[in-house]
């Protein structure tokens, strides 16, 4: 049960900062004491871009 309430967790958060792009209302939605955890989202969303951009110029 853990491995769901993770994941729907994570999701959450993930859309949370791809809408907002704010870390810091991020970080309090989920209860973070500090920004170095939810750094975590902003950086998966940066591989996306990164994804992304590789596709079209491949």
């Amino acid at each position: 049960m853990g491995s769901v309430r993770n994941a729907t967790r994570h999701s959450y958060a993930v859309e949370v900062y791809r809408k907002t792009r704010d870390l810091r209302l991020t970080q309090r939605l989920l209860g973070h004491s500090g920004p170095s955890v939810t750094q975590v989202y902003a950086s998966l969303l940066d591989d996306d871009v990164r994804r992304g951009v590789g596709m079209v110029w491949a």
